[in-house]
């Protein structure tokens, strides 16, 4: 178009010049820098002012007949994507083309005040798009499906987008629909190819789209022959999204069918994907392994497809893809050899060959996904693909990380639970043990070895050596599963499993820490003969724990005879869960219920190591089976079945009589001497033992009721000129207290006038002899004088003493329930801010002070979070205890204090969530509230 400056000096001229600039300079305010026009709208406009639409959402319909714009041929090629600068940014609505707008300025070449208001309509339309794309949408949409037709693309956009952005799931639903509309209705497929494109690329960061969605925008482009024109970007966003999620057998095969020939369109062999001169650089389309192989980006998912197409069976599919790949040379020639094509598991070929490649490409994590995922959706693993997993463990337990260890534990479960003829190599789940020593994963280690208690066709070994104490030292410490710290000792024993030398003592320790007089009995009989006994006999922590647990255990049975004699036989206490758990649980030499010496460093040398228990164990029997209103106990890694006997039950000291109470409290304090005597034999004579030695070897005179002895090894330290240290001092101060407590309290008193400052095993060695007195007073006196020297936190022994003698009324018999409940509420709040898990003992007594309150909620939580998961489920005395929980919680719900519904969940965990009393009320809430 050309114009000789005559023309350009005539008025007219000027002014449709200038009308044309403004119009342009408008148009430009609102064109995004990389968009592009739209096709089939390069004509001009056909429509003229006068018929323009009168709604906003109207003028944004091209009203231009189909065979006008339908102008390019079908096989035109792609054009570029619409992508905005940021997947979370919003496009901005772009105005109608430049050569549009020109092509009507000459038209309307002496009316200038006709495009002034045309391009004022313009702008303002698509700042009210641009405002609320959604309304705009929705106002077209009421006008039928010819105006959605008409609809401008980039309005689909912009609507498409903040549906996204504002998570609109209906309205994004609406918007499926009418692209699908769109692209079936016009002949012209590619503006209803470009929305279909958008609702793709919002799976970048919003997963608004189903399987179901995407499987009728796949048909849909199929069939009208647009699929082949996606982007590569959206081809592989799709692929990710649908190998992501879940199998659905219903739309997975159909998707993998569209998706695999449009990934194997981006496929070349492997040998022209590989650099040829220089260096390449990973780009949109191609990734660099880690073993320095170049391979298209589609290669992971159809990897990922093709595992899927096996596990559904889909044979011929999953056939003709592994095909496919093995030509480009995908399939690794190693993977191939490593694999048993013999086998008659289609699935394990298929995951072998997959799996192997990956490894081989160095794809460890991807490996790993695929192996596990397809396992764990095997309800049985043949030998074949139990070996697979083997082989990816011995690969996933070189160097492993806490993830890669994470994985081996969910493997080697799996291999438990589901390969029935497999053997898993010893020396690999030795290795997994110690890894999880390294790592610090002894949660890990606790499920593995659950799991492996359960394998009924082989016998696995529990963890060796270091790692063997390691782990009974968690379950003590950290997890308080008394429960599975006894299998694990039973296992020991039974298994006959030899420890080595330097472990033996600890070990034995550990046992009698836990409370389990038994096996700690056996194993110090079975090390404490031959040519390293010393090792047992001399070990100063070994002996202090065996003496004060068996010395604790001779005087519940004696304080059971008392009571025998007392109640003329009578049964009564044996039936009321506010006594003592150990009166209940079976008998004390198989320590049921013990009690333990302090797990605190700095009580490792506490004097007072007769202290009540703060753990309370059992048994553990074969787990019931869930029936109606019962669920499964907890995670079945956490109750393997031992070999124990259904008489279990009617152990304790209800099947025995009183003279073998007698005896049985005579032979508790028999061996318990036999230990004592056996270490003081091996630090003879007195003049060569050191002074930590002369020590133990006065708190065990101490323990095992020699007060003679222990005096006399004091006055043999003074006449050696040993300087005594505060744990001398505390030595001297239990066996005072243990006479007289007011007499320990006075010694403290002492101790801090001559200059020697007590600490917190000093108080807490003369409390707890005070609580045994029942002297209350003094107790509180005690804890004001160490509050008043800067001894804030009293050990984690003291304070279960304390709430122990808060439940049995010893301290305090005219204190309200709901006082001793504040009490017991405010000592696990202390024992968690020092970092102390409470142990089921702990739990135990708090248990019993809330229902003592009448407040079934929080004896519920103290059951749910402390007891459940730590002790047996079928054990007689929690048997009882949670038919007390469940008992209170009914009464609640039938006075109205309690919602049904909140009491069905705890009487549901509590394995009474069928109670016609509970039902009723929930039944009667539902008709009220209909």
């Amino acid at each position: 178009m050309f114009f000789c400056r005559h023309h350009l000096l005539r008025a007219p001229a000027q002014r449709h010049f200038a009308t044309l600039i403004t119009t342009r300079n408008a148009s430009r305010q609102l064109v995004l820098p990389h968009s592009h026009p739209r096709l089939g709208h390069v004509q001009p406009s056909r429509v003229s002012s006068s018929h323009s639409p009168t709604t906003p959402a109207a003028s944004a319909i091209s009203t231009e007949p189909e065979s006008a714009r339908h102008t390019l041929p079908a096989t035109e090629p792609e054009p570029p994507d619409l992508v905005p600068d940021s997947p979370h940014a919003e496009p901005t609505i772009r105005e109608e083309t430049e050569a549009e707008t020109e092509v009507e300025a000459e038209a309307e070449g002496g009316k200038p005040a006709q495009l002034l208001a045309r391009a004022e309509k313009i702008m303002e339309r698509n700042k009210k798009v641009k405002d609320d794309p959604i309304g705009m949408y929705l106002e077209a949409r009421a006008m039928g499906p010819e105006a959605l037709k008409g609809y401008a693309g980039e309005y689909f956009a912009s609507a498409i987008w903040r549906a996204a952005h504002k998570v609109m799931p209906d309205h994004f639903r609406m918007l499926v629909q009418d692209a699908i509309l769109v692209t079936d209705e016009r002949e012209s497929k590619i503006r209803g190819r470009n929305i279909i494109e958008s609702l793709f690329r919002t799976l970048a960061f919003r997963k608004l789209l189903s399987k179901e969605d995407i499987l009728a925008l796949l048909q849909c482009l199929e069939r009208n022959k647009q699929l082949s024109y996606t982007s590569t970007a959206n081809r592989l966003l799709l692929a990710r999204y649908i190998t992501s999620n879940p199998s659905d057998a219903k739309t997975d095969q159909e998707l993998i069918r569209l998706m695999v020939p449009l990934l194997i369109e981006k496929l070349r062999k492997i040998s022209q994907v590989q650099p040829r001169n220089g260096k390449r650089s990973p780009s949109e389309s191609i990734e660099a392994t880690s073993t320095g192989i170049f391979v298209p980006r589609a290669l992971w998912p159809l990897l990922q497809m093709l595992v899927r197409l096996a596990l559904l069976d889909s044979r011929t599919e999953a056939s003709a893809l592994l095909a496919q790949l093995a030509d480009r040379q995908y399939i690794h020639a190693d993977a191939i050899q490593a694999t048993d094509l013999s086998s008659t598991d289609y699935a394990y070929i298929v995951l072998s060959v997959t799996v192997q490649t990956c490894m081989l490409y160095g794809w460890f994590a991807r490996a790993s996904e695929l192996l596990l995922g397809a396992a764990s959706l095997q309800p049985k693993l043949s030998n074949s693909f139990a070996k697979l997993m083997q082989d990816w463990l011995v690969r996933a337990l070189n160097d492993p990380r806490h993830i890669d260890l994470q994985q081996a534990a969910s493997a080697m479960v799996l291999l438990f639970r589901r390969a029935e003829d497999y053997v898993l190599p010893h020396q690999l789940l030795w290795k997994f043990y110690e890894y999880a020593r390294e790592l610090e994963a002894p949660e890990l280690a606790q499920t593995v070895y659950g799991h492996s208690r359960r394998v009924k066709h082989h016998a696995y070994p529990p963890p060796r050596d270091e790692t063997l104490l390691w782990m009974m030292e968690h379950f003590e410490r950290e997890s308080r599963n008394v429960h599975f710290a006894r299998v694990l000792a039973n296992h020991v024993i039974d298994e006959n499993i030899t420890l080595p030398v330097t472990m033996r003592a600890p070990f034995i320790a550990q046992t009698a820490v836990l409370g389990f007089a038994t096996q700690a009995r056996t194993l110090w009989e079975r090390y404490a003969v031959g040519r390293d006994a010393r090792a047992v006999t001399g070990n100063s922590k070994a002996m202090l724990r065996m003496t004060s647990l068996f010395m604790r255990n001779a005087d519940l049975v004696a304080n059971e005879a008392a009571k025998r004699v007392q109640s003329s036989g009578s049964a009564a206490h044996r039936e009321n869960l506010d006594d003592s758990a150990s009166d209940d649980q079976a008998d004390v030499g198989q320590a049921t219920l013990q009690r333990t010496a302090p797990t605190d460093a700095e009580e490792d040398d506490h004097p007072a190591s007769d202290a009540p228990s703060t753990h309370s164990t059992s048994t553990p029997p074969p787990q019931p089976p869930p029936g109606p209103g019962r669920p499964q106990p907890h995670d079945v890694a956490s109750a393997p079945p031992e070999h124990e006997t259904e008489e279990r039950e009617q152990e304790g000291f209800d099947a025995l009589t009183y003279p073998e109470l007698l005896e049985r409290e005579a032979d508790f304090r028999r061996f318990a001497g036999r230990v004592f005597d056996a270490y003081y034999e091996t630090k003879l004579p007195l003049e060569r033992a050191r002074h930590f030695d002369l020590n133990s070897l006065a708190r065990g005179a101490n323990i095992v009721g020699r007060v003679d002895l222990c005096m006399s090894v004091f006055l043999h330290m003074r006449e050696r000129n040993i300087k005594f240290d505060i744990r001398d001092v505390n030595v001297g101060l239990g066996t005072i207290a243990k006479a007289n407590p007011v007499s320990g309290a006075e010694y403290i008193k002492r101790l801090a006038r001559s200059g020697i400052q007590p600490d917190a095993v000093s108080f807490g060695t003369v409390i707890h002899c005070a609580v045994q007195h029942g002297d209350g007073r003094l107790v509180k006196q005690l804890i004001r004088q160490a509050r008043v020297l800067g001894i804030e936190d009293m050990s984690f022994k003291t304070l279960g003493s304390l709430l122990h003698a808060t439940v049995t009324g010893k301290l305090s018999s005219d204190a309200s329930p709901r006082e001793q409940l504040a009490f017991a509420e405010n000592i696990v709040s202390r024992m968690l801010d020092q970092g102390v898990q409470p142990t089921p003992r702990v739990a135990w007594d708090c248990v019993i002070t809330a229902l003592r309150a009448d407040d079934p909620v929080k004896a519920h939580r103290f059951w749910q979070v402390y007891l459940k998961r730590n002790t047996e489920w079928a054990d007689a005395v929690q048997v009882r205890l949670r038919q007390r929980i469940a008992k209170d919680i009914i009464t609640h719900v039938k006075m109205g204090w309690l919602e049904a519904r909140k009491a069905q969940v705890m009487l549901f965990e509590l394995g009474h969530g069928d109670s016609p009393v509970v039902i009723a009320r929930l039944a009667a809430d539902g008709r009220g509230g209909g």
